[in-house]
């Protein structure tokens, strides 16, 4: 499937075409203060409906450059009853225009002055939880912050007919540059990190497209408590449910 029938499939009204190049601007702290003000009106709509909402995507890192659009995270109960909070996003101004429900259950409004992209989707969702992961990593990690940037840079300068094939395009390195903690549940201190790596050259597996590795790594204090092979294990589901991938390797 293109990526024109995908859109067309999923999308709600008329499909925009950008055929163009990509407006990117240096990180703005007024972005924070919009996000605000948005999610005060999204939580006075919805009342106890919207279990949580966080401000996600480039405008949520500072001191990374972002287009001027505000990723706005909306966790529910269930993203597929529709009618126990579009209704209400709608009356506070929104305008639902993507439906996914093959892709995580994913539901995306827009939103004018400012302009804003909310991401809704049911509460427990592994997507919401890696786009909140991805966020935090960011802020934490100045050398991967500043290659995502570049990255960004680089395929901004080029001409998209979609959006959409611009942010396929910054997949790989959202998926290099972005390793799981691996945190004590009882007290969430970080010991570790384990990562899904996709075939660039680098990496020890001789992998295919289609295939992965995952590596890991994790304090000697902690070797031997079994946090690894539960972590793994969380990854393994991860590429082979989330991902359908048809082999994974494992390094470390």
């Amino acid at each position: 499937m293109t990526t024109k029938e995908y859109l067309e499939q999923v999308t709600i009204g008329k499909l925009s075409e950008l055929s163009g190049r990509i407006l990117l601007k240096e990180y703005n702290p007024a972005w924070a203060t919009r996000y605000e003000e948005e999610r005060r009106k999204i939580s006075q709509a919805l009342g106890q409906d919207g279990v949580a909402i966080e401000h996600v995507g480039s405008t949520s890192v500072p001191g990374l450059c972002a287009k001027p659009i505000l990723d706005i995270l909306l966790l529910v109960k269930d993203a597929s009853v529709e009618g126990s909070y579009v209704p209400a996003l709608v009356e506070a101004g929104y305008t639902l225009r993507v439906r996914e429900p093959d892709w995580f259950g994913h539901r995306m409004l827009k939103g004018t002055s400012p302009e804003v992209n909310l991401h809704v989707f049911s509460s427990g969702c592994a997507e919401a939880q890696r786009m909140l992961d991805f966020r935090d990593w960011l802020r934490t990690h100045e050398d991967d912050r500043n290659l995502y940037a570049n990255t960004k840079r680089n395929l901004a300068q080029q001409t998209w007919r979609y959006v959409q094939d611009y942010a396929d395009a910054k997949s790989d390195v959202v998926r290099a540059v972005f390793p799981y903690a691996v945190v004590l549940k009882e007290t969430g201190e970080p010991v570790g990190s384990a990562g899904i790596m996709f075939n660039d050259g680098t990496h020890s597996a001789a992998m295919k497209d289609g295939e992965a590795e995952i590596g890991y790594w994790i304090g000697v204090p902690y070797w031997g408590q079994g946090l690894i092979p539960e972590a793994v294990q969380c990854l393994l589901h991860r590429c082979f449910t989330d991902l359908n991938l048809s082999a994974v390797w494992c390094g470390r």
